[in-house]
């Protein structure tokens, strides 16, 4: 992913809801391919602008599935390039925190911010990323973006669901981390 002018950026950190241009080359394969080799892919590049990137995976598997979305079609991100692999990997330790939060409070509605950090504190993240555990630093760090999440997922429910932003458990972590809501 890379601006104008080829510079490497990440594709969460606003500039895409500022309107900068961001661009991103890949091997391009069918939805139905989930081998991240590039073989079988088609080589693009300058595909976009990005008019919005999202997560989706809240379903109790082991993935989050991010993707990119343009004027022409709907991306699934699988692997990143070497050169992308540092920005990346920061980007998924926010990303699957997210999916831990939400998976958990979809089932727990009741539950405590001190529930939450047990389950946070016994997860192990998925094989191949560049971290093995998460603590409650790990969650303060990245709380803001886990709350605009959670307030994602929630604008995205059917109407007759309760939104799992005002469980308690959310409520405390808006306060202990001075988290802006609606930001």
């Amino acid at each position: 992913v890379y601006d104008k002018r080829g510079h490497l950026c990440p594709f969460d950190s606003g500039l895409i809801e500022k309107n900068v241009e961001l661009y991103f080359s890949c091997a391009v394969k069918p939805i139905y391919d989930d081998n991240p080799c590039m073989d079988g892919g088609v080589p693009a590049k300058k595909l976009g602008p990005i008019n919005a990137w999202w997560i989706t995976g809240f379903d109790g598997g082991e993935k989050a599935l991010i993707g990119f979305t343009t004027a022409f079609a709907d991306y699934i991100l699988m692997d990143p390039s070497e050169e992308y692999s540092p920005i990346f990997a920061l980007m998924q330790e926010k990303i699957y925190m997210s999916k831990i939060v939400v998976e958990f409070l979809q089932k727990n509605q009741d539950a405590t911010y001190e529930d939450l950090l047990n389950k946070i504190e016994t997860t192990v993240p998925p094989a191949g990323l560049n971290f093995n555990r998460f603590t409650e630093d790990t969650l303060l760090r990245h709380a803001q973006f886990v709350v605009e999440q959670v307030e994602s997922y929630d604008e995205a429910g059917d109407s007759d669901e309760q939104p799992i932003i005002i469980t308690p458990c959310m409520r405390d972590l808006i306060k202990l981390a001075g988290v802006t809501l609606g930001k």
